[in-house]
């Protein structure tokens, strides 16, 4: 009785953090592997978080880890010569679930230096999809419309396309952050209810194998008009 208590208390419930974080250089990106921990009952995503250390700019860059359920990744971009903070949050339908420990890499430009189990390579087989063309904003009251073009065709299938979006409005001091997963080829997307804020709204291309293309960005300056009536 106890253990049947036990799993139904743990069923529909935010996921647990992801484990047994490994990770490798290649080049100036950076190969990522974890253990999923427990989804919560539902089908969860991992979201990656990083940033540099000691940078002004203290907001986190995220990365949403596509299929579902996925438990490896490669970041690319990278600053060579850099440390990282990084830690990874997976999500279900019941919303973010618990943290990594943040965990410190440094990206080195020599090959054979090291640090913990960092490997570094020249070498990538990686083919990224091109990126979205043409991001374009305009807001119609409390609707923010959201459109794009196709990137030029390439030989890389495209099965996704990721918007990312943040606003100045903080929350626990940090520039929120949502994202949503749009199949293509759709290419438009209406985010309803918006507060008064800048957006800064990005779009990423994803291939059938996960990868990423280059964000294209925009962002607009959301203004509410408020309409009062005068009592004579």
């Amino acid at each position: 009785m106890f253990i049947k208590n036990l799993i139904f208390c743990l069923l529909d419930t935010t996921p647990q953090a992801p484990h047994n974080i490994q990770y490798k250089q290649i080049s100036s990106n950076l190969f990522l592997s974890w253990e999923p921990g427990y989804d919560g009952g539902r089908s969860q995503h991992f979201i990656i978080w990083y940033r540099l250390l000691h940078s002004r700019k203290r907001n986190w860059n995220q990365i949403r880890v596509i299929p579902n359920n996925a438990s490896e990744f490669t970041l690319f971009d990278l600053k060579i010569q850099q440390i990282y903070e990084l830690t990874i949050v997976a999500e279900n339908d019941f919303g973010l679930g618990t943290f990594t420990p943040i965990i410190l890499i440094q990206l080195n430009n020599t090959k054979g230096s090291s640090i913990d189990y960092l490997y570094y390579s020249n070498k990538t087989n990686l083919s990224r999809p091109l990126s979205p063309k043409n991001l374009r904003l305009s807001q119609s009251g409390s609707n923010l419309y959201i459109t794009w073009n196709h990137p030029p065709s390439n030989t890389i299938k495209i099965l996704y396309y990721v918007i990312q979006w943040r606003s100045t409005i903080l929350f626990n001091n940090q520039q929120s952050q949502q994202s949503i997963l749009i199949n293509y080829p759709i290419h438009s997307y209406i985010l309803k209810d918006i507060k008064q804020s800048k957006y800064i709204i990005q779009i990423l291309a994803y291939s059938d194998k996960g990868i990423y293309s280059l964000p294209i960005e925009s962002q607009i300056n959301i203004r509410m008009l408020f309409f009062f009536k005068l009592i004579l």
